[in-house]
């Protein structure tokens, strides 16, 4: 709680219901970027609160920016490819044996578990895999590599090709991920998305 008696997380929660009503009332999704000067302006939220948020939304991008400069750019490749490697580790004992579409309700949870930004869908033979909100949005803008990580790791846990048709960099205002559930694929090396 703050001095005016409320909590920033209901004060924020409240903001960010009514840009996303807009957002969605408009089939606008840029809509939401007043989301964040609204919260900027608030006397509701804590200066160190906004100093976190600030820390975290450019520590992917300094991060990968700090490992291609010292140790080359191929470093910064790898730091990915073990990225998408420790992910399938995580989700693999949750995905084995499982049917596509149980893999695909488990991977609903990418971010964290009951995320309720996740959903999937069949699409005719295929599916599609919906992102509509990202933890690593900023960094990710910046920096799309990083989607590869998502890409390679959904490849290798449902053992089929999987690709992004909608991006959040094209400006879709979210990710789609299309699993082509009638491409197997054996032996998925890391590569970053072409």
């Amino acid at each position: 709680m703050n001095g005016a008696g409320i909590h920033p997380g209901l004060f924020s929660g409240r903001i960010a219901g009514g840009f996303a009503a807009t957002a969605l009332d408009r089939d606008d999704p840029s809509a939401l970027v007043g989301y964040d000067r609204a919260l900027r302006a608030s006397p509701f939220l804590d200066p160190l609160l906004f100093w976190m948020i600030e820390r975290v939304r450019s520590w992917g991008d300094g991060l990968l920016n700090a490992v291609g400069e010292e140790l080359g750019p191929d470093a910064a490749l790898r730091v990915l490819e073990r990225v998408s490697n420790d992910r399938v580790a995580a989700f693999a004992p949750s995905v084995e044996g499982r049917t596509m579409e149980e893999k695909l309700g488990v991977l609903t949870g990418w971010y964290f578990e009951g995320d309720p930004h996740m959903d999937f869908a069949s699409a005719g033979d295929d599916y599609v895999l919906i992102e509509r909100n990202c933890p690593y949005y900023n960094t990710a803008m910046h920096r799309p590599a990083l989607c590869s990580v998502t890409v390679n790791a959904l490849t290798r846990l449902l053992g089929v090709r999987v690709a992004r048709q909608e991006t959040f960099q094209n400006g879709d205002g979210r990710c789609v991920f299309h699993v082509y559930a009638q491409q197997p694929v054996t032996d998925p090396r890391f590569a970053l998305e072409t």
